[in-house]
């Protein structure tokens, strides 16, 4: 803590509190506890239950510190700092109390810990060398105690000190509820299988949380079982990148092979939680065989092949491709530099701006406008943002299971009281948790939008009107907003009136209000993502609402769309259509002009393989049904004269390859994420790269070698700080050590100067 301060009020000083902790004097704030007050001063005190994001304490008594005048030893956890306080944390009563603790919770298990998974890393472990506990010379036997493995977690309850910390975990951070509390004093139960804090399985998401708080060894990761010490392995911190939230990641390694998974601590977005996927799926492994060197089409079979001469076969073949004949289909598996290559290799050596990266839909619309326009609901801290709304509307069909992280901060609001209202067409998992349901057919949504946009802009016309303002054009903005009056809307769509006006005074009246965006396969993503890019902005204008939008789709979808996969839209959002933007892209690549025509989406790529208007097709992805309907993706990949697949894994469109080219996978390679609220983190390499396998980037400046351009970025980093950083400006300057700890979301903030 620091020396005593004042503060001053109204005129008049007041000295800070004071409380004396092992001799030490130290100011505090009021509501901190004890333990506050000492962790923040550097002086230790030790916990077993303790767990402050769930509000878990009092339970382990380990804390215990001596309080000058008090009669007994006090909890420093749940113990208040008050003015004049003496504390003593390591006096010999305090000492002595610890150590028989210390002792009652190793004899009532079975704490082997020379054959544990746990040691090293084992709080109590930790402590009882600390305080020179002394095992017990006699162990319970082994059937006393529950014992249950599944493939993820072994659960051995005979190392088990009911602290609460998994039920705490469960109950409180991912909301789940699925591990039962164990409560009444050891001493008061009689004991046996019954009164352990085993979960209900059938119901377990497998998140893990409960094993990353466990301080003991009674939850461990079944994969690290026997493998190694902790002290034996290697930590990298990285980016999970299997759905849009970019949860933050420390991947632990013993040589060069992943033995688990967990949290980074409380980093954002995610603050040490997980998903059962960020958290275990890394390590199940892939059916699909990898892909290790580039293979050739040769007398209709694919053969191996030499990185020079598949290469060679792209540029001969796109060498020779006229303007238009040539589209590219980039899934939202690679980082953001790979991508920044991707768009930046199709429009300045190839001329076109024929490339996507979202599936097609059946309206055929494109979906670039749409991912770049939602963009404008992803804010900064956008999971705090959801955790703290007190109303909440979620418009569309899209699962928010898909996205686990997500959907705990949406739980935890709702847990708090948030009002949750749902707009979909019937297919939307919240449906039973919302206050207020509003299913109308997929294309109606849009409509309902409009009625309570129309509701709003409607009230604060009279109100301005009430207040004397003048209104520009009022006649034409009254007769525009009776066309949209939720009575018209309601009639269409088979609804009362009342309740979109209600949900439209909801959203105002109940602060702060949160617009989430979870589209599905069936909302028209056009018409739903522009209703709810502009309701987010009215509220923003009129009551001061916060909106964000949960993740749509799986990983780095944000990023490709920031970095111009899309075929309307140049790196940073700019439109194609913007010359001037084309023509400051043109100039730092090295070529005349960049084509000036938004290109053709996925769906309009696919029709144009299949009618022969597109004869080629770089496809990067491990599976067509990346890009929708998988067998009418292979249908227009069968009709193409030349189809390059780049991918890590062979998979159905390998098959269909000309040229197949091995890229690297998740961990194998640096770069940049961006998540879905638009925060840029980084991916790390954790292990190298499968055989011959080799990065997108390089694959693209390779080919654009051999097409004539010279790229001068030789790595990543590079590729980032060399070109992304400096053509975007919305990342003006921000540099790879800016995002290396908490990441950065952007458009950045502007520099200070000096």
């Amino acid at each position: 803590m620091t020396d005593p301060q004042t503060t001053q009020d109204a005129g008049a000083v007041t000295a800070a509190p004071q409380i004396t902790i092992d001799g030490r004097v130290m100011t505090f704030e009021p509501g901190q506890t004890i333990l506050d007050v000492a962790s923040a001063g550097g002086i230790a005190v030790p916990t077993l239950c303790y767990l402050p994001e769930a509000g878990h304490r009092d339970v382990c008594r380990l804390c215990v510190v001596e309080v000058a005048g008090a009669g007994r030893l006090l909890p420093a956890c749940s113990t208040p700092a008050t003015e004049g306080m003496d504390v003593q944390t390591m006096s010999d009563r305090v000492r002595s109390s610890r150590r028989s603790t210390l002792e009652l919770l190793i004899n009532s298990g079975r704490h082997t810990c020379i054959t544990c998974d746990a040691l090293g890393e084992c709080e109590l472990s930790r402590l009882a060398y600390e305080y020179q506990v002394e095992p017990p010379t006699e162990l319970p036997a082994a059937d006393e105690f529950p014992f249950a493995e599944d493939s993820y977690v072994i659960r051995d309850y005979s190392k088990c000190i009911l602290c609460g910390r998994c039920w705490a975990a469960c109950t409180a951070i991912q909301v789940n509820g699925v591990v039962p509390h164990p409560s009444g004093r050891r001493a008061e139960r009689a004991g046996g299988k019954d009164w352990y804090p085993l979960p209900d399985l059938e119901q377990c998401e497998l998140c893990g949380q409960c094993v990353d708080v466990c301080p003991v060894g009674a939850l461990t990761e079944r994969t690290a079982k026997g493998i190694a010490r902790s002290w034996e392995l290697q930590r990298i911190r990285t980016t999970c990148a299997h759905c849009g939230m970019g949860c933050q990641t420390v991947v632990h390694l013993k040589d060069g092979e992943v033995v688990k998974v967990t949290g980074a601590g409380d980093v954002p977005p995610n603050r040490g939680r997980l998903c059962k996927r960020g958290r275990f799926a890394v390590l199940e492994p892939d059916e699909r065989a990898r892909l290790e060197e580039p293979l050739v089409r040769k007398d209709g079979q694919l053969v191996k092949a030499s990185w020079d001469e598949a290469l060679d076969l792209v540029a001969e073949r796109l060498g020779a491709a006229a303007p238009g004949e040539v589209a590219g289909l980039i899934a939202p598996i690679c980082t953001n530099e790979e991508a920044y290559q991707a768009q930046k290799f199709f429009r300045a050596v190839l001329g076109t701006n024929d490339i996507d990266h979202r599936a097609a839909q059946a309206s055929g619309v494109s979906l670039a406008s749409t991912a770049a326009g939602a963009g404008v609901c992803y804010t900064s801290g956008a999971l705090t943002v959801l955790e703290e709304a007190r109303a909440v509307l979620v418009v569309g069909d899209g699962e928010v299971a898909d996205h686990p992280v997500a959907g705990t901060a949406l739980r935890r609001a709702v847990r708090d009281g948030a009002h949750l209202m749902v707009l979909d067409a019937g297919h939307s998992d919240l449906g039973d948790a919302a206050a207020v349901r509003v299913t109308v057919a997929a294309a109606q949504i849009p409509e309902v939008l409009n009625g309570i946009i129309a509701v709003l802009l409607a009230n604060e016309l009279h109100s301005r009107r009430e207040a004397g303002d003048v209104v520009p054009h009022e006649r034409e903005l009254e007769a525009m907003l009776a066309a949209v009056l939720p009575e018209r809307i309601a009639e269409d769509a088979g609804l009362d009136a009342a309740t979109i006006r209600a949900i439209a005074a909801k959203l105002v009246d109940v602060r702060p209000a949160v617009v989430c965006a979870t589209l599905g396969a069936t909302d028209d993503l056009a018409g739903t993502g522009a209703a709810v890019v502009k309701l987010q902005s009215l509220l923003d204008d009129l009551a001061g609402a916060r909106s964000v939008a949960l993740p749509l789709g799986a990983g780095n979808v944000q990023g490709l769309v920031g970095m111009g996969v899309a075929p309307d839209l140049l790196p940073g959002g700019d439109p194609v259509t913007d010359a001037d933007a084309r023509q400051r892209l043109a100039d730092a690549w090295g070529v005349a002009s960049l084509p000036a025509e938004p290109g053709r989406a996925t769906g309009e790529i696919l029709a144009a393989l299949k009618g022969g208007a597109v004869k080629t097709a770089w496809v990067w992805a491990n599976e067509a049904a990346s890009f929708g309907d998988a067998a009418d993706v292979l249908a227009a990949v069968d009709a193409a004269d030349f189809v390059i697949v780049q991918g890590a894994v062979r998979g159905d469109l390998a098959e269909r390859a000309d040229v197949v080219l091995p890229s690297v996978a998740w961990g194998e390679e640096d770069g940049t994420f961006t998540n879905a609220e638009r925060r840029i983190s980084r991916l790390r390499r954790i292990q190298r790269p499968a055989g011959a396998a080799r990065p997108g980037w390089w694959a693209f400046r390779e080919v654009a070698k051999r097409l004539g351009h010279e790229w001068q970025a030789g790595y990543p980093k590079a590729v980032w700080e060399d070109e992304i950083s400096l053509l975007i400006p919305s990342l003006a300057g921000v540099t790879w050590a800016e995002i290396e700890e908490y990441g950065l979301c952007w458009p950045a903030p502007a520099p200070v100067p000096a």
